[in-house]
């Protein structure tokens, strides 16, 4: 996910001519992925993005909140074709 690589070329040349919606949830503590800009998709009016905050790469896996986020997108989008309203998440104290 480098910016400038040949997958976030391919990606960039995808969007451009794709119908399809995506969702993108990413981390400002997934210190997998660093900076934690260069999670972000480009900017689309297909592509939404939500920043997941106080979650690390491996704790985006188990976090039930972000299971039941995934979960709307993939039923509102089987029921209507539409994203889900996207909720933020709480801030882990």
């Amino acid at each position: 996910m480098r910016p400038g690589s040949d997958v976030i070329d391919r990606l960039e040349r995808g969007f451009n001519k794709s119908k399809v919606s995506y969702v993108n949830l990413y981390s400002d503590l997934d210190f997998l992925i660093i900076p934690a800009s260069s999670a972000l998709l480009p900017e689309r009016r297909n592509v939404h993005q939500d920043l997941i905050e106080d979650l690390g790469h491996t704790s985006l896996l188990v976090s039930e909140k972000l299971i039941e986020q995934v979960s709307g997108h993939l039923i509102a989008a089987e029921r209507g074709g539409r994203l889900a309203e996207v909720r933020r998440l709480p801030k882990r104290a």
